[in-house]
């Protein structure tokens, strides 16, 4: 798939939802990303993302992506208005697990720990 989405690719089995499009910012198509249990740098880090829409999976190569608050603002080839981003209110973005960057020392990314047993310090599950 190009970076507009609009040429076949197989969609990765190990996609990891981490935002959404929250909406709009200014006119010139960049949207507001909400961000989903991360703080984010993953979004930041990774060259190419894929859109998870009623229309289908789309991949999409971000131009430019920085912080803004709690939320990101991004904008990538293909969405080029304020009315083309905001027809993606609602779109999930998702990262491929294979293509996170490896944690700090220490450190786990949450989608590691599903499905992983909790034991507290008394011993209880």
């Amino acid at each position: 798939m190009n970076a507009e989405g609009s040429a076949a690719a197989a969609t990765p089995s190990d996609l990891v939802e981490l935002g959404a499009v929250h909406g709009a910012y200014g006119v010139k198509g960049w949207v507001r990303v909400a961000l989903r249990g991360s703080d984010g740098g993953v979004l930041q880090h990774a060259r190419t993302w894929w859109l998870l829409g009623p229309d289908g999976v789309r991949q999409i190569v971000p131009q430019s992506c920085r912080r803004h608050g709690a939320a990101l603002l991004a904008k990538w080839a293909g969405c080029e208005s304020k009315e083309m981003a905001e027809a993606l209110k609602g779109v999930a973005l998702a990262v491929p697990r294979s293509e996170f960057p490896p944690p700090a020392q220490g450190e786990f990314y949450w989608v590691d720990l599903l499905g992983c047993g909790v034991v507290n310090r008394g011993g209880d599950h």
